[in-house]
């Protein structure tokens, strides 16, 4: 069967089980019980399946969806977020404003960067180098050693 066939198998053996509980005698030989269960909805499961042709690839349907990211990776990335944010917010907040404004969605223009924090247009360059320096190294004294 396949893994989706094997899922409706599933649900129904333990229906089944909830419904005829009050039935059971030996609660000792329960795993038991419930095997005998699971085999015979197999068993009333097949012919239902039988009667389905599939066509094309039927593992298609049984596939993860393969553009999410798998969980380690989310708990990675997660980490590295909460890391990122916790070195920020030590720099000093024109450190913060700057690469705030920096990574605002959509992207702020250098002149509008100067205007709102009364730095010249010409020296928005050089103090973002600075403030990245300065979370970078706040990074490290943080323990994130992707950066080496």
């Amino acid at each position: 069967m396949s893994r989706t066939d094997c899922e409706d198998v599933s649900q129904a053996t333990w229906m089944q089980v909830v419904k005829h509980l009050t039935k059971l005698r030996s609660p000792d030989r329960f795993a038991e019980w419930l095997a005998v269960a699971a085999k015979r909805e197999s068993l009333k499961h097949l012919p239902r399946v039988a009667r389905h042709v599939p066509s094309g690839d039927s593992t298609a349907f049984d596939r993860l969806d393969e553009s999410a990211p798998d969980p380690e990776a989310a708990a990675v990335g997660r980490d590295r977020d909460t890391l990122v944010l916790r070195a920020l917010q030590d720099l000093p907040a024109r450190d913060q404003a700057l690469l705030g404004l920096l990574m605002c969605d959509p992207p702020r223009s250098y002149d509008e960067i100067s205007a709102e924090l009364g730095i010249p247009r010409g020296s928005i360059g050089p103090f973002r180098a600075r403030s990245l320096v300065r979370l970078e190294r706040r990074l490290r004294e943080l323990g994130d050693d992707t950066l080496d």
